[in-house]
């Protein structure tokens, strides 16, 4: 079974190139590029692990794992 990442960054070019380089490795990667839209797949969805940007335009990806820790704390 594959790993499921989240990979979480608003600029969207290199959010592409770092899935890219996580499929090469045998990873499935989800991609978006806001935290928002984060919070909606990590809920309607099951990842192994978020990785995500810390500088966003609307929330830091410190506050997005927060939110998602306290919504999906398995």
């Amino acid at each position: 079974m594959s790993t499921r990442v989240l990979l979480v960054d608003d600029d969207a070019s290199l959010c592409e190139t770092l899935a890219i380089g996580l499929r090469r490795r045998g990873k499935e990667v989800t991609t978006c590029t806001s935290a928002e839209e984060a919070q909606s797949l990590v809920l309607s969805d099951d990842f192994d692990v978020v990785v995500t940007d810390l500088n966003m335009r609307s929330i830091s990806g410190i506050e997005l794992c927060e939110r998602i820790v306290a919504n999906r704390p398995d």
